[in-house]
């Protein structure tokens, strides 16, 4: 009677006297647990109506009438007149034949006028709309047509069924799509394990009960939600939850702790609206050709979240997450189940073993998962009773709708976790956790990211590894058939490892998934990374090259003058997508880095193409000229990534730019999930001047001269009555600094012991900020956190945040002493190196790098000689200049170099090049001679030389057309 269930279930209670013991009894009168559902369905279905009407009032509806074309024109319509009457005058002409074709080619002549002039129209709007939206950001319209971004209706096929019939309607089909996409689960043919697990599901009971929901926890899911993502059913999006969240947080917060005391997923919130997308390149007839997403409920996306963040605090906190499992779990990456795989292989080839790498394949896997699988885990980890019940409800009952103008379809589900919530794949890791845990056997070990699963043997010879495959495949094939899964051996594949020559691709081990023989493939796609047998990774980059090209070219084709004009546009691109596709991989293929000369000449393949577009230069150019005119060169960023991902996990550093650093020590990310979900702390903050009541404590952070310091000041009714100085290490940043600040002003508040109140002010708004978010993983916020836990329960405690430099005496005080901090002969609070502070020192090694690389190279000398320095920004964005600056363009010299003209010399006798135009041909002087060259070509550059050279190349193209003319 004292669970929070039956407690919300009493509806009155008495007291029994008349017994025959010393106490007496309490009669308790529970209610139906069905009317209790029934009111929680009736408030959802309240709450709902009311957002709809008020939306249906106040917000305006899509207009869904046809779009007016944006490039039609007045100009256009006396034109189409024109050719109409033209057309008309031409077809009565039927007496005098001359005066017939004369009429029919004036026709024509303004006809293909009119031609002309739309597909100007069209080209020009098109342009000006790609510049106008690329304005508002380079992943605009014309990125996402290039990429390949941008949704298209999907056509279903006339599909089959199981028995190869195909639908005779819309509503057939879908039939058939939903029957091959969802596997229904059937209780009658569960063997003896699966009844006993099915058993152990309906018999659990624990008194064990989660704490309620918090309205800052329901908060922060909000806030966690992506937006901008279609509604469900209901059509409520979102942004309005968020809005009513923040107009009244006891609403949704009361109705979910509703839900999770009574364990009761409301109806509504159940029903799914699929949505079909074409897969490229598969059988329009078959029902795995269709990618299924359910669109649901806003709100039912937030519990469905806060019910997930239970389930896996719960699991992290008893250690039951499996560590090789790489997918939708905090502190795992592609990149970390790459390297994963790699050290594995390669550690079992040091030690002279046979490897072979087996990919296996799930069919269905998300689509397929077996809800009792689910609770049986949850059952096996003790999970909360009330989380349990809600989590059991919210799998039973589930309902997928499907609307369009020729079908309206409804179905059951009791299989498959929810495409598109936030809980399918955590149920999908519950229930694979337990195959990455299953015993395999030596010489195996298994991994997974989400439902690519990965299976390395290893052995002495090809019979060894082919009986330890063969056994751990069994073993695997035995869990799925439990757990209703079915490996697909024609997508499942293995290659042998045939580096060091362990093993041979003619004569492979052999392997069997059942009764069906895995594939032997030379090469397999893991994550996105071709894999080849002799892990030289030479197939990835051909791949990588060919789609940076195609993206880049369809960049041209799509808008063309816009990036010719503004190649700053195409550089955001290339550093936000193209760079970031082509380093990624980077845990795969990081360690083959340090075969400078390989990797540097596949790199250089890659970024050729970007760099001509970047730099609207000649395609001759070298490719070291183009890269110090725009962008960093690509092995060098892919070193920058991979040594920041070795340093940020902890990782061997083995790259030249952390060769140098390896005592370096990173900060660690706080892990949030050592905390209950409803237990995080987070501070708000005031925007409050000081009045000088009591005690006033300003701190500060400084960064001045490549020293950090921070300090404090104390004052007691505006006076100053204490401060502290602290110095920090010099690769701190100034937010530890502010932080560290902050910190020593809450310990400082504990040695207080009568004061009942205490302000604390700074002007550092991202720490506030940072206090303010219960999820924030910095090591030094959290100690912040729980030191201002402390305090607070002694006195209260206000934060405020000040503007700084603004004349508050307080924070000038604060200021003036956290200036004064760096003379302190040594440092006081070291930290460890901020992840932010990684970065900028590796980019400064890349830097480094560069620049020796530039000096030592033999191409590019006219560049080096104007550009000495690499620097990360765009040096040159004007065509013509570019081509003084790299030597290639039209000049004589040049021309005749590639056999377009026979004399390469100049008009005066000398060589005609650029440097020749630039520094001594006598009919530029009067141009160069007015060039601001103090520094030499070093200096070209400037600003106000601009303007002269690009008369200056405008003269010699006229001399060079000139003599080209004669």
């Amino acid at each position: 009677m004292a669970t929070q269930t039956l407690d919300d279930a009493k509806e009155s209670w008495t007291v029994i006297t008349d017994t025959a013991s010393d106490h007496n009894y309490l009669q308790y009168c529970i209610g139906d647990a069905k009317y209790l559902r029934g009111e929680v369905e009736d408030l959802v279905g309240r709450i709902t109506t009311t957002i709809q009407k008020a939306c249906e009032e106040h917000l305006k509806r899509k207009n869904s009438d046809k779009r007016r074309v944006p490039w039609w024109d007045t100009e256009l319509a006396v034109q189409r007149k024109k050719v109409r009457a033209l057309r008309r005058r031409y077809q009565s002409s039927t007496t005098c034949q001359s005066e017939r074709i004369a009429r029919k080619c004036q026709y024509q002549r303004e006809a293909a006028i009119f031609k002309r002039m739309l597909l100007t129209k069209k080209r020009n709007s098109w342009e000006r709309f790609c510049e106008t939206v690329s304005n508002q950001g380079a992943w605009q319209l014309p990125y996402r047509i290039a990429a390949n971004k941008v949704a298209t209706p999907s056509v279903v096929g006339n599909v089959t069924n199981s028995k190869g019939d195909a639908g005779k309607n819309m509503r057939s089909v879908i039939d058939n799509i939903v029957a091959g996409l969802f596997p229904q689960d059937d209780p009658g043919s569960d063997s003896p394990i699966q009844m006993k697990m099915r058993e152990t599901v309906q018999q659990y009971l624990s008194d064990n009960d989660d704490t309620d929901f918090t309205e800052t926890e329901v908060m922060q899911v909000i806030r966690s939600l992506a937006s901008g993502k279609a509604p469900g059913v209901d059509g409520i999006n979102l942004e309005i939850v968020r809005e009513i969240h923040k107009v009244s947080p006891w609403l949704l917060t009361f109705l979910y702790n509703k839900c999770l005391r009574i364990g009761h997923f409301p109806v509504q919130w159940k029903v799914g609206q699929l949505i079909l997308f074409s897969k490229p390149n598969k059988d329009p007839t078959s029902p795995k050709a269709y990618r299924p997403i359910c669109l649901l409920t806003s709100m039912s996306k937030v519990l469905d979240k806060l019910l997930s963040q239970r389930i896996f605090y719960h699991l992290a906190s008893r250690s039951m997450t499996n560590p090789r499992q790489y997918g939708f779990r905090p502190s795992k990456s592609c990149e970390l189940a790459q390297y994963a795989l790699r050290t594995k292989i390669q550690e079992h080839l040091k030690g002279r073993k046979g490897v072979n790498v087996i990919s296996l394949d799930v069919a269905g896997a998300f689509d397929s998962v077996w809800y009792v699988a689910v609770l049986y885990y949850l059952v096996r980890a003790d999970c909360p009773m009330n989380v349990f019940r809600l989590v059991n409800d919210y799998l039973r009952n589930r309902r997928l709708l499907y609307t369009s103008p020729a079908a309206h379809r409804e179905y059951s589900m009791s299989r498959g976790c929810p495409q598109g919530s936030c809980s399918g794949p955590l149920f999908w890791n519950i229930v694979v956790d337990s195959l990455l845990d299953l015993p395999l056997g030596e010489g195996c070990c298994i991994q997974a990211y989400a439902d690519d699963l990965t299976l390395v043997v290893w052995g002495e010879n090809k019979g060894e590894l082919e009986v330890r495959g063969n056994s751990a495949l069994e073993k695997i094939r035995q869990w799925g058939s439990t757990h209703k899964l079915t490996f697909s051996s024609d997508k499942s594949a293995s290659m042998p490892i045939t580096y060091l020559r362990r093993l041979k691709y003619d004569d492979p081990p052999r392997f069997q998934l059942g009764r069906d023989e895995i594939k032997i493939v030379p090469s397999v796609k893991y994550l996105g990374v071709l894999w080849d047998k002799a892990l030289t990774f030479h197939q990835h980059f051909l791949e990588v090259r060919t789609k940076v090209d195609v993206l880049t070219h369809r960049l041209s084709l799509i808008a063309r003058k816009l990036y010719g004009n503004h190649p700053e546009i195409f550089r955001r691109i290339y550093l936000g997508a193209i760079e970031r596709f082509a380093v990624y991989g980077h845990g795969a293929w990081g360690h083959r880095l340090r075969t400078k000369k390989f990797f540097s000449k596949y790199f250089n393949v890659v970024q050729r193409r970007p760099l001509v577009k970047m730099s609207l230069a000649y395609k001759t150019a070298s490719t070291v000229a183009l890269q110090v005119i725009s962008v960093l060169p690509l092995d060098i960023a892919a070193s920058i990534e991979y040594s920041k991902f070795l340093l940020h996990n902890n990782l061997e550093p083995s790259t030249d730019l952390v060769s140098g650093e390896r005592n370096l020590h990173v900060e660690a990310q706080f892990n949030i999930w050592s905390v209950h979900p409803s237990q995080r702390l987070h501070f708000d903050h005031v925007l409050s001047e000081p009045d000088g009541d009591g005690i006033e404590i300003f701190t500060d952070g400084s960064g001045l001269n490549d020293q950090v310091e921070a300090a404090l000041v104390a004052c007691y009714y505006g006076a100053k009555t204490d401060e502290a100085l602290f110095r920090l290490e010099d690769h701190n940043t100034v937010f530890q600094a502010e932080a560290l600040a902050l910190l020593k002003a809450a310990e400082w508040c504990l040695k207080l012991s009568t004061t009942s109140r205490v302000n604390i002010y700074t002007d550092s708004r991202s720490v506030l900020e940072a206090l303010g978010n219960p999820d924030h993983k910095h090591p030094t916020i959290q100690g912040l956190k729980e030191a201002l836990r402390l305090v607070q329960m002694e006195r209260e405690v206000v934060l405020h945040w000040v503007k700084a430099h603004v004349g508050i005496c307080g924070n000038e005080l604060a200021d003036d002493a956290a200036k004064r901090a760096s003379e302190l002969p040594q440092v006081t609070d070291p930290l460890p190196s901020s992840r932010r502070r990684i970065k900028w020192m590796l980019r400064d090694s890349g830097l480094r790098m560069w620049k020796e690389r530039w000096h030592s190279n033999a191409k590019g000398r006219l560049t080096h000689q104007i550009l000495p320095n690499p620097v990360l920004q765009l040096r040159v964005s004007d065509k013509q200049i570019v081509q003084l600056v790299t030597g290639h363009g039209r000049f004589p010299a040049y021309l005749q170099r590639f056999g377009i003209e026979e004399n390469g010399s100049c008009e005066c006798g000398g060589v005609g090049d650029a440097l020749h135009y630039l520094t001594s041909c006598p009919r530029t002087r009067r141009f160069y001679s007015q060039l601001d060259t103090e520094h030499g070509l070093a200096s070209l550059l400037k600003p106000k030389n601009l303007k002269i050279l690009r008369s200056l190349m405008k003269f010699v193209d006229e001399l060079t057309s000139a003599n080209s003319n004669q």
